[in-house]
């Protein structure tokens, strides 16, 4: 049975290391048979060219090379914020749990969460849990400090399942000083913070990951604008047409976002005149 390998695995990125390598290694070959056979024959001396036409093939296969490592290395970089997406799938963050012992802090998080989310959540449903970010000192100002900010509590459960029914019962935190967040990668954190800037935190929102802006207007000039920036950060526009038909416009999208085409076998809008539902 075959094995398809997947864009940007560590299987492809060996492959292209490796292409890379023996790329050089004929390369220079080449140029050193070449330059000790001018060297031998004493054509060096008869053909001052030769240099010049040497030294344009060492910075030609420099250049070949350094394009190829620069590819190679944001494949890397995408599979890492890829594999700290998955590894997040199970995980949250919540912030605004007051600083304690952390020997301690599975106990915490699992009191947390009955108390507050009306159901059980044991230690043993909790994987691991950490403080994110460094600990303060123990000087008194940062004691006060760390009191009115206390680092966000990361919390991995067992299964995913587990996971998804603490974070969308967030809302029985509206109105504490607790809020629950999804674990972002590097990347999407970085857009989702521009992208917030820009739209609104009202209009942009997370799902395993990754996020999504609703209702924009396609036709404005923004459009454009935003597009461009999803785009420089690595992410791609899935739905082109207009998603929703109102009174005003025929033209308001949602931005349906992915770091990876790959993962998705198509997308589009089919329009309805109603839906129903049964209760």
């Amino acid at each position: 049975m075959s094995r398809h390998k997947r864009k940007g695995s560590t299987t492809e990125i060996s492959s292209k290391m490796s292409q890379i390598e023996d790329r050089l290694e004929t390369g220079l070959g080449e140029i050193r048979n070449q330059l000790g056979t001018a060297i031998a024959t004493g054509t060096a001396q008869k053909n001052p060219d030769l240099l010049k036409q040497l030294t344009d093939k060492l910075n030609e296969l420099e250049n070949c090379i350094k394009s190829s490592l620069a590819e190679v290395k944001k494949e890397m970089h995408d599979f890492l914020d890829m594999q700290k997406k998955r590894f997040n799938e199970n995980g949250v963050a919540f912030f605004g749990i007051q600083e304690g012992d952390t020997s301690v802090l599975p106990e915490t998080m699992a009191k947390f969460i009955t108390s507050k989310f009306n159901f059980e959540v044991t230690v043993a449903d909790i994987n691991y849990c950490y403080r994110m970010g460094a600990s303060s000192t123990t000087s008194t100002s940062s004691r006060a400090d760390r009191s009115k900010r206390p680092r966000p509590v990361a919390v991995f459960f067992v299964n995913r399942w587990l996971r998804d029914r603490v974070f969308y019962a967030k809302s029985v935190l509206k109105g504490s000083a607790v809020m629950l967040c999804e674990l972002l990668s590097d990347s999407v954190l970085q857009l989702y913070k521009q992208a917030k800037l820009i739209l609104g935190a009202k209009n942009v929102w997370t799902r395993r990951g990754d996020f999504n802006t609703d209702l924009l207007n396609f036709a404005s000039s923004n459009s454009k604008y935003i597009i461009d920036i999803f785009e420089s950060f690595g992410m791609k526009q899935l739905i082109k047409q207009p998603t929703r038909i109102t009174a005003n416009t025929a033209t308001l999208i949602d931005y349906i976002l992915t770091s990876n085409e790959d993962i998705v076998s198509d997308a589009g809008t089919i329009h309805v005149v109603g839906v129903c539902t049964q209760t």
